[in-house]
C-alpha cells in the first residue's frame, strides 16, 4: 500500500507507530516506512488483511473469533501513541492459520506532545466497548514493555520525531510499566458521551 501525505497529516507518525508497535511487542501494525515517490512524500505499508472491521458488522464468525488479546494489544498501542482516530475502518482483520487477527492502520492522527483528556476518554470508551478491562497485559507485551528503556526508544524514534514527542511516548510507556493495562483507565468516564461503536 502506498499512501501520499495530505495537508495536515504527518506520515512520519505512521512509521513511528510501527516502530513503537515493535518496541512494546503488540505486533498489530503492518510494516510501515516513509518514502518519496516521484517527488511526493508518503508511506508504504505491508498488506494488512482483506476485510476492515466495520465491513464485518457486529456479529459473524470472523468478528467473534478475533483473539481477545488482540483488543488489548490495540488498546495499549492507542494509549502509548495517543491515537486520536480509532474506528472500524482502520482496524483490519487478517486470517493467520485458523485464527483471525487484528491489524491496526492509519496513525497519522497520533503522537501528540500534550495530554488530551477528551481524546483519552474517547479511546477508553471505544476499547471498553470491545471488552478491554482489567490490568493484565498479554505476557509477551508485558515482557517487552518492562525491558524497554528511554535510550532505546530515543534511538529508534529520534530521527523521525521531536524530543518532546518521544518524551510523551516514554511517559506513557512508564505508566504501562507501572500500572499495566490499568494505565488506560486512569481517568473517569463519567459525563462523557461515548463515540459510536466500532
Amino acid at each position: 500500500l502506498w499512501k501520499p501525505e495530505k495537508r495536515g497529516q504527518h506520515v512520519e507518525r505512521d512509521a513511528a507507530a510501527y516502530e513503537v508497535d515493535r518496541l512494546i511487542g503488540v505486533n498489530v501494525v503492518p510494516p510501515t516506512f516513509v518514502r518519496d515517490m516521484n517527488g511526493q512524500k508518503g508511506f508504504i505499508q505491508g498488506f494488512a488483511g482483506a476485510s476492515d472491521l466495520k465491513a464485518l458488522g457486529r456479529g459473524g464468525d470472523k468478528r467473534n473469533s478475533i483473539d481477545a488479546d488482540d483488543w488489548k494489544r490495540v488498546a495499549v498501542l492507542d494509549y502509548v501513541i495517543d491515537n486520536r482516530d480509532r474506528h472500524g475502518r482502520n482496524l483490519r482483520v487478517a486470517k493467520v492459520g485458523n485464527r483471525y487477527r487484528l491489524r491496526a492502520i492509519d496513525h497519522t492522527m497520533s503522537i501528540g506532545t500534550e495530554f488530551d483528556s477528551s481524546n483519552m476518554l474517547a479511546i477508553q470508551a471505544v476499547h471498553r466497548r470491545r471488552g478491554v478491562w482489567g490490568d493484565k497485559l498479554p505476557a509477551d507485551v508485558a515482557a517487552k514493555v518492562k525491558s524497554l528503556t528511554r535510550d532505546t526508544l530515543g534511538t529508534r524514534l529520534g530521527k523521525s520525531l521531536a524530543k518532546d514527542q518521544v518524551d510523551r511516548i516514554w511517559d506513557r510507556v512508564q505508566n504501562v510499566q507501572r500500572l499495566g493495562l490499568s494505565a488506560l483507565w486512569d481517568r473517569p468516564l463519567r459525563g462523557y458521551r461515548a463515540p459510536r461503536r466500532v
